[in-house]
């Protein structure tokens, strides 16, 4: 394993050990791996709360994948927590890339893809399950007997938690790849300094979302459109811009993901003849100026 400055982390070899061991009792163990956060900074030399987003984590995972030779799965399904980056914020919010969140699971499903696809271990293509098996929304729980200490995060009310529940369970039943969902936790924690998620309260009375996920469990089926995702191997919404004189030409270069991209000049009535390139790597949400020149001695238009 790999974070995003190439220093060794034995997370590859844990997994695959891991995995052999559990099918070496009963072949017919399923094997979840990873148990991915939705968040990370990406800064190792960072103060505090050092992290790998899940798209770099799964990118390095594939890298050490593919260089260890091994010809056996890691994990016959994938494990991810997509808890909200606020308890404040809506279902369909998410996060900014490299981040991911519920309403970013194609995102989640592309970086598996691009980790491992055309390997021994399966993506979602292939039958890898996604477990989303710890999430939750916090609420208020100010007056409310059993509880003590101060709030420590921004919470929503019960009655948009149970709004939400309902309708995670709802549009995950129309996810084919997603195969469990787990609240956590089911009753709260009394110490505000903990974690208030719940279906139930700290003194054990149910709140409304106990009843909506009652309510979208009863279901059972998809009662939408299937959510059916196939992996992206194109750039989407493209655009070029060009500025300079024929002696140079300046271009910049920008992806909202982290790309590679080759910049070509060349005479305009010539394909390959004169033509000098260069090749780039674009980070995540910056933009490079990239500038060459036309080969020595010309005055066509480049």
């Amino acid at each position: 394993m790999y974070d995003v400055h190439d220093r060794p982390f034995p997370v590859g070899p844990y997994l695959a050990a891991a995995y052999d061991t559990l099918k070496g009792v009963d072949p017919a163990i399923g094997v979840i791996g990873v148990g991915l956060s939705p968040r990370g900074n990406d800064r190792p030399t960072a103060r505090n709360n050092i992290s790998t987003s899940p798209v770099r984590f799964l990118r390095a995972l594939g890298v050490w994948y593919r260089t260890s030779g091994r010809t056996l799965p890691l994990m016959d399904g994938f494990s991810f927590h997509p808890y909200p980056n606020e308890a404040t914020d809506s279902l369909e919010r998410g996060y900014a890339w490299p981040n991911a969140g519920f309403a970013n699971l194609d995102r989640l499903k592309q970086a598996l893809w691009d980790a491992f696809h055309g390997t021994a271990q399966p993506t979602t293509l292939e039958g890898l399950s996604l477990h989303l098996d710890e999430l939750g929304w916090q609420v208020e729980t100010a007056g409310r007997p059993g509880y003590r200490g101060p709030e420590n995060v921004a919470v929503t009310d019960e009655v948009t938690q149970a709004a939400i529940y309902g309708q995670l369970i709802r549009e995950a039943a129309c996810d084919p790849d997603v195969a469990s969902l787990s609240f956590f936790g089911y009753r709260d924690d009394g110490r505000r300094t903990g974690f208030q998620a719940g279906l139930a309260r700290a003194d054990g009375t149910a709140r409304p979302s106990a009843a909506a996920v009652q309510e979208a469990i009863a279901a059972s089926t998809c009662a939408s459109v299937l959510h059916v995702w196939s992996p992206g191997v194109d750039v989407l919404g493209t655009k070029v811009a060009v500025g300079g004189q024929v002696t140079e030409v300046t271009t910049r270069v920008a992806a909202g993901e982290d790309a590679r991209a080759r910049v070509c000049v060349r005479l305009a009535d010539v394909l390959q003849p004169g033509q000098r390139c260069r090749s780039v790597s674009v980070p995540g949400l910056r933009a490079l100026n990239v500038s060459l020149r036309p080969p020595a001695g010309t005055t066509r238009r480049v």
